[in-house]
């Protein structure tokens, strides 16, 4: 999941990442704080919060200080999405999560900050990571969504 702000031009000031869990609906506080809700699935950190899941899919709700820049993470975990170079020209690697090393029907899609999908491919599993080429597409902020159908991990690239 991927939290985003934007100001009156369309221009991104500010960009939020939570691996690993769905948005579900947000709320916009008078201050410029973001109210949102949605589901996990195994771990997710939220801010400085760690959640572990209880049953099959659970839900948060959280509040986020005002969206500004862009947060780089200072840890990783086996089953995050660890994307790099980071930022990079349009060409990437991605390193398959742990959970997913075995996975079948497992596909990676790649989508611009409008939602729009640039990319749907099945992985084929021979390496532990994907080569990725969006050089065709504008510079900008991307999302990687890794799913097998059950579960997905999530990542954003950098192209500058």
């Amino acid at each position: 999941m991927i939290l985003a702000r934007y100001d009156t031009g369309g221009f991104c000031v500010g960009v939020k990442h939570i691996g690993g869990a769905h948005g579900g609906r947000l709320s916009l506080c008078a201050n410029g704080s973001v109210l949102v809700s949605g589901c996990f699935w195994d771990n997710v950190t939220i801010g400085n919060t760690n959640l572990s899941s209880h049953g099959d899919i659970d839900m948060f709700f959280a509040k986020s200080d005002p969206i500004t820049g862009i947060e780089e993470k200072s840890q990783t975990f086996s089953n995050e999405l660890i994307i790099y170079a980071n930022p990079n020209t349009g060409k990437c690697n991605i390193t398959i999560p742990d959970e997913f090393r075995h996975a079948k029907n497992l596909v990676l899609k790649i989508v611009d900050n409008n939602g729009k999908m640039i990319q749907n491919a099945a992985v084929i599993m021979d390496q532990d990571k994907v080569s990725l080429n969006i050089t065709a597409e504008a510079k900008g902020i991307y999302n990687a969504i890794l799913s097998n159908g059950k579960k997905s991990n999530t990542g954003k690239i950098v192209f500058k």
